[in-house]
């Protein structure tokens, strides 16, 4: 509890004179607060000020295994009101703004680089909040809050105790609320005119439906919290079924008509969808565009500029890919997608089961493959999970307590020959490597745990260049 009162103290801290109103429900961040130099040392107010941020998502912290290092609640699902955003936007406008009372002439040169990765990360998220609006909360990708909840309570909420069992329950018991804040969060943008696009809806609704509809033993969360119950050491049979019946209860009686609520908003939506696409088409769509390039590829690159690059590597890619094509044989003049073809049906495919363990196969060759390439590599593992979607990875959990996890679609059949890549980009020596490392180095936490995506993808399409290198 001690870590909890520091960021208690510094929160009283950070909404020192500048943040008297930021809990008005409806207050947007003020753009130039005026305020005064934080009372600690440079690396205490990185280190605490990230804290203090991170502290506002209980999902992720959970899910990083740090709620006891931070003082949390492990029962507390992330709340996504607009007050509530509203809040955690004064504080990262407030933050930026104390990081910049710090002379930085002043700092040693690792402190000045930590300044100025902070101050970019955190001007980032301030740039952002005009554009809160902008995004689809409900897509049919992992983006998306429906998935982000899914795979958070089935994969990543701790059920190791029956402590954490108990604290599942309450995880299920405010599933409601937040998908009551999912509806108003989908309301508040219609009628802003940010509605996700008709066809979409095809591909979002049935599954939150089935998911609705579906009895509650047979529940995902159900079956889940079912399977890992079963592992926990000490547990009596008794207590395990009252857990059981309690959580058949609770997503009978609660969670399947929250989901239940969902798809009527979903459909009432679908019915005033437009089946535009793109940013154009968004309120201030233009500079929304400039401002996610700028987002994820962390330069200053117009989006004309990246357009002409793109063409130019396009062209590159292609022209190798036309000499290899040739090396096999192929004859020329054929389309990308009809050689695609005649690459899978050569190189053959991988079905059902074999695909996890092809992929564990790679991913085992690589880590060995590297030992001459990198003199350090993360001392936790990474395991395939199989999964419907597949093909994204998820780092592993700060204590240790959950390796890193590559989700690979595993069902139906998959070309042999894009499976090393994939791996070599999901996991090693890709995305695993280059974020499961630095939570076991000497950094400061909020540059072990920030992902800049420019530096993320960039990295993880380097190692399949170097896995064919090597």
């Amino acid at each position: 509890m001690k870590n909890h009162r520091i960021i208690q103290l510094l929160l009283l801290i950070l909404l020192a004179p500048g943040l008297s109103n930021c809990t008005k429900a409806t207050q947007a961040p003020t753009s130039n607060p005026t305020v005064a130099p934080p009372i600690v040392d440079f690396d205490t107010f990185v280190d605490q000020s990230y804290k203090a941020l991170l502290a506002r998502d209980p999902e992720i912290v959970l899910t990083l295994g740090m709620a006891d290092y931070l003082g949390t609640p492990k029962d507390q699902l992330t709340n996504i009101s607009d007050s509530y955003i509203h809040e955690t936007q004064q504080l990262q406008v407030e933050t930026l703004a104390q990081l910049n009372t710090f002379d930085r002439d002043s700092l040693t040169p690792m402190q000045q680089r930590t300044f100025d990765t902070y101050a970019w990360y955190l001007k980032d998220q301030v740039d952002g909040q005009k554009f809160m609006y902008d995004n689809y909360p409900v897509t049919p990708t992992v983006n998306g809050i429906n998935f982000s909840l899914q795979y958070f309570l089935t994969d990543y909420a701790p059920l190791q105790s029956e402590k954490d069992a108990e604290n599942y329950m309450q995880l299920l018991a405010e599933v409601p609320t937040k998908i009551q804040q999912l509806n108003d969060a989908l309301k508040i943008r219609a009628e802003k005119g940010v509605i996700l696009p008709r066809f979409l809806f095809n591909w979002v609704t049935p599954g939150i439906q089935s998911f609705a509809l579906s009895t509650p033993s047979n529940n995902i969360y159900y079956k889940n919290f079912e399977t890992k119950l079963s592992a926990i050491p000490g547990l009596t049979d008794t207590r395990r079924q009252e857990l059981l019946n309690q959580a058949k209860n609770e997503i009978a009686q609660s969670v399947q008509l929250a989901y239940a609520s969902l798809v009527d908003t979903l459909n009432g939506l679908s019915r005033t969808a437009g089946n535009t696409i793109g940013s154009w088409s968004l309120p201030d769509g233009e500079n929304y565009y400039g401002y996610t390039l700028q987002h994820h590829t962390t330069t200053n690159m117009s989006a004309e500029e990246i357009y002409s690059l793109g063409i130019q590597e396009l062209t590159n890619i292609r022209s190798r890919m036309d000499i290899l094509f040739a090396s096999l044989g192929y004859p020329s003049g054929l389309t990308l997608s009809e050689y695609y073809k005649r690459v899978a049906s050569d190189g053959g495919y991988v079905s059902g089961s074999a695909i996890q363990a092809e992929y564990e196969k790679i991913i085992n060759n690589a880590e060995t493959s590297i030992a001459n390439l990198f003199n350090k590599q993360p001392n936790i593992g990474v395991i395939v999970r199989g999964d419907p979607m597949g093909g994204f990875y998820m780092p592993p959990s700060m204590d240790g307590s959950r390796l890193g996890i590559f989700y690979a679609q595993t069902q139906g059949s998959i070309p042999r020959y894009g499976m090393a890549d994939l791996a070599y980009h999901e996991a090693v020596p890709g995305h695993h490597l280059q974020l499961a490392l630095p939570g076991e180095m000497n950094l400061p936490l909020f540059q072990k745990l920030i992902e800049l995506n420019g530096y993320t993808e960039g990295w993880a399409l380097y190692a399949e260049r170097l896995m064919w290198e090597n």
